[in-house]
């Protein structure tokens, strides 16, 4: 897959456009389906804006779960939005983020760049978030675009350099942190390794005036917002996880492996020999990113863990870790192909065994999506007689989708909230159970709610890192009469 004759440079272009094709058809698919829980979650806090800048200012919004750009697109999209409309900002950030990445392979060589684009666009952590209506793709798409600038700036600070890489930076710098701020990850190890690029290529003066161009003005934002916003934001609840977990299971979901798995072992372990290995050769090769690849990979996530010490932590707070890691990956792929017969099969098992272990998830996300809400309401609807659906269920999280879902019945039917833990004079008809583990298997009976028995009527399942599955019970026959 080498550059050196025309043939092969139309040959990786054809198989860059099918990669990217393959990529976006996947990002278009998984942005079908109901919002789950944190997406309307956002779509509340899109309810509250009254001025662009309550997103910043106002006490109520300064809240992680609050994603400035995004919430101020639902805001202007209105609460009924569709589903896919919601997310049309994601997709759109994702697909681009493809092309972005497919472009700074490229510049490496063109086997780098197929092999970054066929190993991200089926990627389940670049399709899930790229495909969710928050901020995260956002993030993924600027930072990327944030190191395409910085490195392909060749400029020595003579000024005849590109003009528009200085406001084009400031740009992506901007909407990256509005978007979310996992992008500081990124941006971090730019501030890093920036200032080596631009002092090893550059007389000192030139480079003091260069670096200050570029990043003042995204400093002097970042700082203005932290003392007005970021140092008041509220962190929302949610289950709690070691960071040695979420760590691991980060690195397994690159591979397509599920959480807790015992294969992430060994993908931790084929994660740091691919870093290890590919920015060795770099810095053989006398390549000055090896230390923002080490900074964007590790050092920064490890920073923003030692000072903030997170109580909620999650995988895809990593996300924007993700394409660089793709980036080292594909290039040491792109060496093997040059290499021997040996390492042009290892490679090969390596690219396909990663697009495979990532098929499976993905193929679950395709066929569930992150939840089922909608169809669950309205099997409620359907198996219950004229009148309120009475409903036994615990906790916000599951009322406000069963409210969400409930207004959209037509005719439209009224549900009644009972909680577990209260006596009632009749038991609820249903009873609502959930899971936030994918592969959770529920019980077939339930004893004790309502002091009632309870059957599994009916499973809706979901996929993937993002959504909750429901299992709705009916209450048996006779068991009302005997509560009575």
């Amino acid at each position: 897959m080498d550059s050196g004759s025309p043939a092969r440079f139309e040959r990786a272009l054809l198989l860059a456009l099918l990669a990217l094709a393959a990529g976006a058809a996947l990002r278009l698919a998984s942005s079908r389906g109901d919002l789950w829980y944190d997406e309307l979650w956002s779509q509340g806090h899109a309810r509250q804006v009254e001025q662009p800048l309550d997103v910043l200012l106002r006490p109520e919004l300064q809240h992680d779960n609050n994603h400035w750009l995004n919430t101020l697109y639902l805001h202007w999209i209105g609460p009924d939005a569709a589903p896919f409309l919601c997310r049309t900002p994601a997709w759109i950030a994702s697909i681009l983020t493809l092309v972005v990445l497919g472009w700074i392979g490229w510049r490496r060589s063109p086997a780098t760049g197929v092999l970054a684009l066929a190993l991200a666009a089926p990627s389940f952590l670049l399709v899930q978030y790229g495909s969710e209506a928050r901020g995260y793709a956002g993030a993924v798409l600027f930072s990327l675009l944030c190191f395409a600038i910085a490195d392909g700036d060749d400029d020595a600070g003579d000024g005849r350099g590109a003009r528009w890489r200085v406001p084009g930076f400031w740009a992506a710098a901007l909407l990256g942190f509005a978007s979310h701020l996992t992008f500081l990850y990124g941006y971090l190890a730019l501030l890093l390794w920036h200032p080596v690029r631009l002092f090893r290529r550059g007389p000192p003066r030139s480079a003091r005036i260069r670096l200050a161009l570029y990043h003042a003005l995204p400093v002097a934002a970042i700082t203005v917002v932290y003392f007005t916003t970021l140092r008041h934001i509220v962190i929302g609840g949610g289950p709690e996880y070691s960071v040695a977990r979420v760590v691991l299971d980060t690195l397994g979901w690159l591979f397509g492996i599920p959480g807790g798995s015992p294969w992430a072992i060994l993908a931790a372990l084929v994660v740091a020999s691919v870093v290890v290995a590919e920015l060795v050769l770099r810095i053989r090769e006398r390549d000055d990113t090896p230390l923002f690849f080490a900074a964007a990979i590790v050092l920064a996530p490890a920073f923003f863990l030692a000072v903030r010490k997170p109580e909620i932590l999650y995988v895809r707070y990593f996300l924007v870790c993700v394409p660089f890691f793709l980036l080292l990956l594909a290039s040491l792929l792109a060496r093997a192909w040059r290499g021997s017969a040996a390492l042009r099969v290892a490679g090969a098992c390596v690219l396909l065994g990663t697009i495979a272990g990532n098929a499976v998830p993905l193929a679950g996300l395709l066929r569930f999506g992150r939840g089922q809400y909608g169809a669950a309401v309205r099997f409620l609807a359907q198996e219950t007689p004229d009148g309120p659906i009475e409903i036994g269920v615990s906790g916000d999280h599951d009322i406000l989708l069963l409210q969400r879902h409930a207004a959209e019945l037509r005719p439209v039917r009224e549900l009644v909230f009972r909680d577990p833990e209260s006596p009632v004079p009749e038991p609820p008809r249903w009873l609502l159970g959930d899971s936030q583990d994918p592969g959770f298997e529920p019980p077939l009976e339930l004893r004790g709610p309502f002091r009632s028995r309870y059957a599994l009527a009916r499973a809706f399942r979901f996929a993937g890192l993002s959504g909750v599955g429901w299992f709705v019970y009916r209450r048996g026959e006779g068991d009302a009469a005997r509560a009575r």
